[in-house]
C-alpha cells in the first residue's frame, strides 16, 4: 500500500513539472505571436512560434497520459499567467494578453479533466452495497473512508473498496452466524432487529420484509417476533439470540 502510494506521488510531481515545461513553451509562443502582431517584436518572430506550440502539446500530452489527477496540471498554468500579468502591469503591456491566453488554457485544462459516467458495473456496485449493508448511514460511512484514504481512486473502486471493507469487517459475523445454523430465515431477522430501530414502517424494515415475502415467509410473524425479541433484547446475549427458536426454520406463510 505504501509502495503504491508513493508511486502515485512520483508520477503526479513527474507529470506537474512535465505540465511546467508545456506551460513555458505556451507562454514563450503566445509572447512571440501577439508580441510580433503589436509589433513588439520583428514579424520574424511568428516563425518559432509553431516549434514552441509543438513542444507544448507533445509535453502536455506526455503529462495527461501518465497524471493521476488531471487538475494538478493547471497549477503551472495559473503561476505562469500571474507572472505575466504581473510583467503586463510593470512592463510590456502586452504581456497582459499573453497572462490572459496562460490563465484561460490552464482553466481549460482544468475544467476538461475526466469525469467518469455511471457505467453498469458502477450502478451494479451500488445495489451491491446497498443489499449488504441495509443502511444508507453504514454504506455512506464505508465510501467516505474510502474517498479520504484513496482520493486519487475512480467512483468504481471506491465502490469496490467500501463493499471489500464492509465483508471484511463483517466476516467473523458471517462465521457465527454459519456456526449455529442460521437459514434463510434467521439472517433475514438479523437485518430486521438491526433496522428496527429505525421504526416499523422505515424503508429498510419494510424493503426486509417485501424480501421475506418473496421467499415464503409470514412477514407479519416475522415483525411481530422481531419486535418481541427487541424488548426483551437488554435481557438477552447474542449467543442465546442466536440460539433462540424464531431464529430456525419455520413454516412457510402458505402452510400457515
Amino acid at each position: 500500500m505504501q509502495k503504491g502510494s508513493k508511486n502515485s506521488k512520483l508520477r503526479t510531481v513527474t507529470s506537474v513539472v512535465l505540465a511546467g515545461i508545456a506551460a513555458y513553451a505556451f507562454s514563450f509562443a503566445c509572447d512571440l505571436l501577439i508580441g510580433a502582431w503589436f509589433g513588439v517584436y520583428p514579424r520574424t518572430a511568428y516563425v518559432p512560434v509553431i516549434t514552441w506550440s509543438i513542444i507544448s502539446i507533445l509535453l502536455l500530452f506526455m503529462a495527461r497520459t501518465i497524471a493521476t489527477d488531471v487538475r494538478w496540471l493547471a497549477l503551472p498554468y495559473a503561476l505562469l499567467g500571474l507572472l505575466a500579468a504581473l510583467g503586463g502591469l510593470i512592463g510590456q503591456r502586452h504581456s497582459l494578453l499573453v497572462s490572459g491566453a496562460v490563465l484561460l488554457h490552464g482553466f481549460g485544462i482544468w475544467y476538461a479533466r475526466p469525469k467518469e459516467a455511471e457505467t453498469s458495473e458502477l450502478a451494479a456496485l451500488k445495489s451491491q452495497l446497498a443489499n449488504l449493508t441495509w443502511n444508507s448511514d453504514v454504506s455512506n460511512r464505508l465510501l467516505i473512508k474510502a474517498r479520504h484514504k484513496y482520493p486519487q481512486k475512480t467512483e468504481t473502486e471506491i465502490y469496490r473498496i467500501a463493499i471489500a471493507q464492509y465483508e471484511s469487517e463483517h466476516s467473523n459475523s458471517r462465521t457465527l452466524q454459519t456456526a449455529h445454523g442460521l437459514n434463510s430465515r434467521g439472517e433475514l431477522m438479523v437485518k430486521l432487529l438491526v433496522a428496527i430501530h429505525h421504526g416499523p414502517e422505515s424503508p429498510y424494515v419494510q424493503s426486509i420484509l417485501e424480501r421475506a415475502r418473496e421467499q415464503g415467509f409470514d412477514s407479519n410473524q416475522m415483525l411481530q417476533d422481531a419486535q418481541t425479541i427487541n424488548r426483551n433484547v437488554s435481557k438477552t446475549t447474542p449467543k442465546d439470540m442466536l440460539r433462540h427458536p424464531l431464529f430456525r426454520p419455520s413454516e412457510r406463510s402458505d402452510q400457515n
